[in-house]
């Protein structure tokens, strides 16, 4: 199960663009995809779209590096079970 990474607005910010999505000071948004200088987030209302990263800061996460890359990381990573022998 993967953390749900919350961000929360610093500052107002206006869409520009179609992709881009209108955030509101404090406004508290779940981040999507890190991997670049826009973040990708989705509000309340379950729109979604990318946001500047310095406009919005993470409030739950454990590491503060990129969540694309945990994720990945995580993934391509095997798990060693160790193996017990009952005599």
């Amino acid at each position: 199960m993967t953390e749900e990474v919350i961000v929360v607005a610093k500052w107002d910010y206006t869409a520009q663009q179609d992709q881009e999505l209108d955030i509101r000071k404090n406004e508290r948004l779940y981040l999507l995809d890190d991997s670049k200088t826009w973040w990708r987030v989705r509000n309340a209302a379950n729109q979604t779209g990318y946001v500047p990263s310095n406009y919005v800061e993470r409030k739950n996460s454990l590491k503060k590096g990129s969540l694309v890359k945990n994720i990945k990381d995580t993934s391509s990573k095997s798990i060693r079970v160790p193996v017990l022998k009952c005599t």
